[in-house]
């Protein structure tokens, strides 16, 4: 089921509104799809967050170390497996991931934490697996990964924080549209310092507009590609 209605990047956003065509095809675009986590499905077994956990705290040279997770896991000041496995278990959890043959291998996992009470807007997070840095199919994961969390929990704003210093997240996520609205001193813990954070912002109409953007001029290539 979750494999049906595979569609190019020209037949997207054509009649209804982007995201909700985006949702009409299952968040698929080529080989790339999001889908919202759910345990009891099959395309989830047994152990699959736990080897989120271990990927994520990959290194591009060092292999596995708990120090990797901090970017993704900002503030937290335990990074053992026992406190952020569960910590994602009880999360909006959101998996992009590439079909490759049968198999789904994850890309991206973005979640929505501390929604506030009109429970339309909240706290966002997102990570790759560094199997997909730097790819085209990281962004294409971003972007169904942001387009599920907004449709699938009818969300109207996604904020964002990060430390100061962290300037890959700032540059990546720009391109979708996110924001910078403020700064604010020693707010997240980073071992025993606190460092000062960026809070960043995301409307629905700006992430909308940035996907028709993207749409239309990746359709654009394809066309003059295959001419």
């Amino acid at each position: 089921m979750l494999r049906r209605g595979v569609v190019g990047l020209g037949e997207v956003g054509q009649v209804m509104g982007i995201l909700s065509e985006l949702k009409a095809v299952q968040y698929r675009v080529f080989d790339v799809q999001a889908v919202v986590y759910n345990r009891n499905s099959p395309l989830f077994k047994d152990g699959f967050l736990a080897g989120i956990y271990f990927g994520l705290g990959e290194g591009r040279r060092n292999g596995f170390n708990r120090k990797n997770l901090q970017a993704t896991f900002t503030g937290f000041t335990d990074l053992s497996f026992d406190s952020v496995v569960p910590y994602l278990a009880r999360q909006n959890l959101v998996i992009a991931g590439k079909w490759e043959g049968e198999v789904f291998r994850t890309i991206v996992i973005a979640w929505v934490n501390l929604l506030l009470p009109d429970r339309r807007t909240g706290f966002g997070s997102y990570a790759a697996l560094r199997w997909a840095w730097g790819t085209q199919d990281e962004e294409i994961a971003a972007m169904l990964g942001l387009a599920a969390l907004f449709e699938e929990f009818n969300l109207i704003q996604i904020h964002g924080q990060r430390y100061a210093d962290n300037h890959l997240t700032v540059r990546f996520m720009s391109r979708f549209g996110f924001k910078d609205v403020g700064r604010v001193p020693r707010l997240l813990a980073r071992g025993d310092e606190a460092i000062d954070g960026i809070i960043s912002t995301l409307s629905r109409e700006d992430f909308e507009a940035n996907c028709e953007q993207r749409i239309a001029a990746a359709s654009k290539r394809l066309s003059l590609a295959t001419r």
